[in-house]
């Protein structure tokens, strides 16, 4: 593995950030930031390099051999680690400032509003775009509390990287039996649950994402589908150095999408949500920070 990127997915990669961001001025950090991002994505025999490549080749039609995703790429990685510079950046400037550096879209904040004062759940889906930390920040500076359905088994820097979230006030947990049941209750009572679905999930269901098939997970559609509550989708985008907005996409009630069976109606609410998740990934593909592969033979071909 390069080595760049198995130390930002240790536990060491979240403390050195931390470090990073405290020590350096705004400009070095930024150059040292994006040093590290060209290093790990000049190496076209990683895996979550060659992930990124196949992945961005599909979203825009592309050969995964075409020259121009190497430049792609390398903004893919520096959008990365730009990310985690602003908030490593904000949490040495103190909440106040961490919370200045994303904004939500104003439809966004009195949608749901008006769902929790009608008392109906809200889930909140999206791709991996902008900045995750941030964002779930801008959430709380506007008294949206979500319950965060996260990885299963997190290991590395994601260990680091929940500690630090709950420090926040994030209430995050990993996926589990437990974690679903304590979601359903969330939704039941008008309560939000956020979780992105656009990673790949070798046990999740087989839907149609850019035209071609992969397997990604549907535990949000079958909460939305048992609870009633609404899918919206959700992401964050850069509007600025170090700066970023949530944004609202699509909202899917499950209501408009009954079928004969529990089933049925899962697997419709999970393909629209895919379906759903392209526009704003279209519109800033490189803004989009997926690092395993999600069409495998894309991501094979590119070997």
């Amino acid at each position: 593995m390069n080595p760049v990127i198995a130390v930002a997915t240790s536990r060491l990669g979240p403390v050195i950030g931390i470090l990073i961001g405290r020590v350096l001025p705004r400009g070095p950090s930024a150059w040292l930031t994006d040093r590290l991002a060209d290093w790990a994505a000049a190496k076209p025999e990683n895996h979550a390099v060659r992930a990124v490549r196949a992945n961005q080749a599909v979203v825009r039609g592309w050969s995964v051999h075409d020259p121009r995703l190497n430049e792609i790429v390398l903004r893919v990685f520096r959008n990365a680690a730009r990310g985690y510079l602003a908030f490593f950046r904000g949490m040495a400037r103190g909440r106040d400032a961490l919370e200045a550096t994303c904004s939500m879209q104003p439809d966004l904040v009195r949608l749901l509003k008006s769902a929790e004062a009608e008392g109906r759940g809200v889930m909140l889906v999206g791709p991996h775009m902008g900045n995750f930390d941030i964002a779930l920040l801008a959430l709380h500076k506007h008294d949206l509390n979500p319950l965060v359905l996260s990885l299963p088994n997190p290991r590395g820097s994601v260990l680091v990287d929940n500690a630090i979230r709950r420090r926040y006030g994030v209430e995050m947990t990993p996926i589990t039996q437990q974690s679903l049941r304590h979601a359903v209750e969330r939704l039941r009572r008008g309560g939000l649950v956020l979780t992105l679905v656009d990673r790949p999930e070798p046990s999740g269901q087989t839907l149609t994402f850019f035209d071609r098939p992969t397997s990604l997970p549907n535990g949000h559609a079958r909460l939305a589908q048992s609870t009633g509550a609404l899918l919206v989708i959700v992401y964050a985008v850069q509007v600025g150095d170090g700066s970023y907005q949530i944004e609202r996409g699509q909202t899917i009630d499950p209501k408009d999408f009954e079928s004969p069976t529990r089933a049925q109606t899962v697997s419709q609410l999970a393909q629209a949500v895919a379906s759903a998740m392209e526009p704003p990934i279209r519109r800033r593909p490189e803004e989009w920070l997926v690092f395993l592969p999600l069409w495998p033979e894309s991501a094979a071909s590119s070997k």
